[in-house]
């Protein structure tokens, strides 16, 4: 999987998502003790200004946990995404110069496949139109039409 994502995927934006998992994962584990805390030195003691203070840091640590893990989705999502395009860019780049021969091995071999775990055919298709070739194919879960364009954009369409 490393050979595949490396030079595709943003190192900078999977660094923030693992840091800010650490963040959650540290601010998450503090409020364990801070509950502690506020049974042993403020309501054994009776002390309301200490149970105050400790609530305040509670909330500040759960809204800190809430921001990280935000952030950690967020980037995650985002790395997940591009790389995604990145591949289906690349498979397109290399499909579109297949000569005929390895065209068609290549269709045989998503044919022999597919029946394999899917139990029926999947073809790819190519489509003409004015910018260049769209590399398509029927969905066999939805029945709608897969697109991968030059630029590595995915569309779903209603086949028609």
């Amino acid at each position: 999987m490393l050979k595949i994502a490396k030079g595709r995927i943003s190192y900078p934006a999977v660094i923030g998502a693992v840091l800010f998992m650490i963040v959650q994962v540290i601010a998450t584990l503090n409020l364990p003790s801070l509950t502690s805390n506020i049974v042993n030195n403020g309501v054994a003691t009776g002390d309301i200004s200490y149970i105050w203070k400790i609530g305040f840091e509670m909330i500040g640590f759960s809204l800190l946990s809430v921001v990280a893990a935000f952030g950690n989705v967020f980037l995650a999502a985002r790395s997940s995404q591009q790389l995604g395009k990145n591949l289906r860019s690349d498979i397109y780049k290399k499909v579109i110069n297949f000569s005929n021969d390895e065209f068609d091995k290549a269709k045989a071999q998503v044919k022999s496949d597919s029946k394999k775990v899917l139990g029926e055919s999947i073809s790819l298709e190519f489509e003409e139109h004015s910018s260049g070739w769209n590399i398509w194919t029927i969905s066999p879960f939805t029945g709608k039409k897969l697109i991968i364009k030059e630029d590595g954009k995915f569309l779903i369409q209603d086949n028609k």
